[in-house]
């Protein structure tokens, strides 16, 4: 082997080495989300809420008259006015990472006209009440049952009359845009998609995972879905809406304005597109006394290959590897078998390091051999 090449690998060992056990900062574990998740009596996997409580109105519209719920380490902020979610504050390493970059009409909005009553305080997650113009009340739960895991939103339509009333067919919005990292933002607006994944084109096997570019007016993705949400480079935000509830689901974006730096100097105001994805549902009609429920499972959160390909619902597709696609999937599960053996990130690099270096060492010896 190469003396250059042991000693840049004993040198790299060392650094490593010297930066882990001296210069690397340790983020402590929040406490308080497991305590707090732990206590939920009569439900374990529940995690607790805490509220509703009224917040001060907001720079945004969104966020005026929201009410706010501490679920685990989570902080939520849902608008009364179509009950969506207008604040998502995740606990990352490095502090709180709001996810809802525009509250209007907030994440999950439906019937944005109508003003939801919050109830069910008691339980372990939001609920939310309306009447609809039609008479039948329809119910809407956040069922946050793991904060990392898949959510559920539930709707539940009755008819408390005693006539048939009929529930017109309506919309559920996801965005506009998605939040990140306070390190991202400036890069944001470029980054944000509207993304889905469909059913396999014809005569082939493996799933079709679309990001179109921001369309000025509604497009649909395709009759056969699987998911659809909003991303950008580090969070996803993915709703699957069962095709025998939902009739489509739609993609455009929203136009807004921002200051960006001048190529002269200065900044200038540009227009960026925010770009939302709608599931239109279908409507139906409910006997006296009939009610029907109507169930959405979601995710809100980061983008981690292993953490989305343990829910076997295709979200890892939302993750690219650029051009090398098999490579890199290859080169980060090697990655991720060093980091079960060592627990550390620092030495599952070194030793993937190694392995390259082993696996070319041929290629080197051989080139060594030619410059002799």
């Amino acid at each position: 082997m190469d003396r250059n090449l042991v000693l840049a690998v004993v040198l790299s060992g060392a650094v490593y080495l010297g930066w882990f056990k001296y210069l690397e900062k340790r983020y402590p574990v929040q406490p308080a989300a497991v305590a707090e998740t732990a206590a939920a009596p009569s439900a374990p996997r529940e995690a607790e809420l805490k509220g509703p409580e009224p917040v001060p109105a907001g720079p945004a519209r969104g966020l005026e008259g929201s009410k706010a719920f501490t679920i685990g380490a989570v902080t939520v902020r849902f608008q009364p006015f179509g009950a969506g979610l207008v604040s998502y504050s995740y606990p990352g390493p490095l502090g709180a990472v709001e996810l809802v970059s525009d509250p209007d009409p907030g994440y999950f909005a439906t019937w944005p006209e109508l003003e939801f009553k919050a109830v069910g305080t008691d339980a372990h997650w939001p609920a939310f009440e309306a009447k609809l113009p039609s008479g039948a009340v329809v119910r809407k739960e956040f069922v946050f049952a793991e904060q990392d895991g898949l959510k559920t939103l539930r709707f539940t339509f009755t008819n408390p009359g005693k006539a048939p009333v009929m529930v017109a067919p309506w919309m559920l919005a996801l965005g506009p845009g998605l939040g990140t990292v306070p390190s991202e933002e400036k890069e944001n607006s470029n980054l944000w998609k509207a993304v889905a994944l469909m059913a396999p084109p014809e005569g082939k096997t493996k799933e079709a995972f679309l990001d179109p570019k921001p369309a000025e007016q509604p497009v649909p993705f395709g009759p056969d879905w699987r998911w659809a949400g909003v991303e950008n480079r580090y969070f996803l935000a993915a709703a699957f809406p069962a095709q025998q509830d939902f009739s489509a689901v739609v993609h455009g974006s929203k136009p807004v304005p921002t200051r960006a730096k001048s190529w002269f100097g200065g900044e200038k105001t540009v227009t960026v597109r925010e770009p939302w994805v709608r599931a239109e549902a279908k409507g139906a009609t409910l006997a006296p006394g009939a009610s029907a429920v109507v169930e959405v499972p979601f995710y809100f959160g980061p983008k981690g290959y292993g953490h989305l390909s343990a829910f076997h619902r295709g979200l890892e597709r939302s993750i690219s590897f650029g051009w090398f696609t098999k490579v890199g999937k290859f080169t980060l599960d090697v990655l991720l078998f060093f980091h079960r053996w060592t627990g550390n990130w620092g030495w599952s690099i070194l030793a993937l390091t190694l392995c390259l270096q082993v696996f070319l060492l041929p290629l080197s010896y051989k080139q060594q051999i030619g410059r002799a």
